[in-house]
């Protein structure tokens, strides 16, 4: 019975052997494409502080999905802005009450399943008012991405003041 079992064995051996190597190369291959898209998401990201930041409303429909579905919740927001057009509601009177602004994330997380990618982290900000007021703070913020056509938009943007 012995002599069964060993050719039995080493079969089941060599298929193990053979799932896990195969799935390691899976895996790596999937934490390359992950780095990749990581990659693409901060850039995505610093498009979008630096559309925000420099007023850019044309620079801000390339990074936003146009969807119906987008949410934009601002440290300033009363509502929830749902959907593009509600979005650039929003961000008008900022452009408009804060026509100096240098917002820049200071920490954050990216995290991707290859259709979505969400960024946790902090913001900084120091925005001027068009009566020349200085205001610096920080907020937390949740960046939510979605890929389309191999390129990386964001569907969601909320941020919250940090208590001081």
């Amino acid at each position: 019975m012995k002599a069964t079992y060993k050719p039995a064995l080493a079969g089941l051996v060599s298929i193990v052997l053979g799932v896990a190597i195969a799935g390691n190369a899976i895996g790596q291959q999937k934490a390359e494409n992950d780095s990749a898209d990581i990659a693409k998401v901060k850039a995505a990201s610093q498009a979008f502080y630096t559309a925000f930041s420099g007023s850019d409303a044309a620079a801000m429909d390339k990074v936003w999905a146009q969807e119906s579905y987008i949410v934009y919740v601002g440290p300033r927001s009363k509502t929830i802005a749902v959907g593009i057009d509600a979005a650039r509601k929003e961000w008008s009177p900022i452009f408009a009450d804060f026509p100096i602004r240098n917002i820049s994330v200071t920490t954050s997380s990216i995290r991707t399943d290859g259709t979505l990618a969400w960024e946790v982290g902090a913001e900084k900000a120091q925005v001027t008012s068009k009566t020349g007021e200085l205001l610096s703070f920080e907020t937390f913020v949740t960046n939510i991405y979605e890929q389309k056509n191999g390129a990386w938009r964001m569907i969601s943007h909320h941020a919250q003041m940090i208590p001081r």
